[in-house]
């Protein structure tokens, strides 16, 4: 058999590969796009809920408000750089990436243990029961994040990981904490029970489940 003519048959049906950006120009592109996203979403938030004349973001100059935002960018920004750091097909996981993953798990144990810690004697249970005003924060915070992160997942879905479930962990934690920090700009409660309850725990919530439906969403 002519080895040419074999190659011709098995290569007939197939289609050239359109290669994929890199992974830093991947990680801006998104990172910007989503930034623009979620900060018009939640101007468009404020707005309709206060009006165009009082719908604005939240000026809190105390200092722990502050530091505490500042952590949840960092956790962010790195997070979004993990996940595109792990998006590619690669032979094993690198001590700069798992780095990468442990400082904003980090970052929000830490600000999810503070607020719980400052509770006092505050009941969580009677928070998610009958609080019914402060669920809008967390509906809010899924309208925040919802574009971005279908635009997140289907720049993965293209680069083929190797990781799904730990990219899927990294991919909803960057999402989910630049729509948190929006929401620390929409949201003027500071109470520790709120925070902890519909503003920190539910990132890691959000994480664990992208873990797991990641394994689906990005198999190829």
């Amino acid at each position: 058999m002519d080895i040419n003519n074999l190659i011709n048959d098995i290569s007939k049906d197939l289609e050239p590969v359109k290669p994929i950006r890199s992974r830093l120009k991947r990680f801006s592109i998104w990172i910007i796009i989503s930034s623009i996203i979620i900060i018009v979403s939640a101007k468009i938030l404020l707005v309709s809920k206060y009006g165009l004349e009082y719908g604005n973001f939240v000026d809190n100059t105390n200092p722990l408000f502050i530091f505490e935002n500042a952590l949840i960018l960092i956790s962010g920004v790195t997070a979004a750089i993990a996940t595109f750091r792990l998006s590619v097909p690669l032979p094993k996981i690198r001590n700069i990436d798992k780095a990468l993953i442990s400082i904003p798990t980090l970052i929000w144990v830490g600000l999810s243990f503070y607020s719980f810690m400052n509770i006092g004697d505050q009941s969580i249970i009677d928070e998610v029961q009958h609080s019914a005003v402060n669920h809008h924060c967390l509906s809010e915070l899924n309208l925040l994040f919802a574009v971005p992160v279908v635009f997140l997942f289907i720049m993965l879905k293209k680069a083929a990981t190797t990781s799904p479930g730990l990219v899927g962990y990294a991919a909803i934690l960057s999402v989910t904490s630049l729509g948190a920090l929006a929401m620390r700009y929409v949201c003027s409660l500071n109470e520790p029970l709120h925070l902890f309850a519909w503003h920190f725990a539910p990132i890691l919530i959000y994480a664990l489940i992208g873990t797991v439906l990641s394994r689906f969403i990005l198999k190829w």
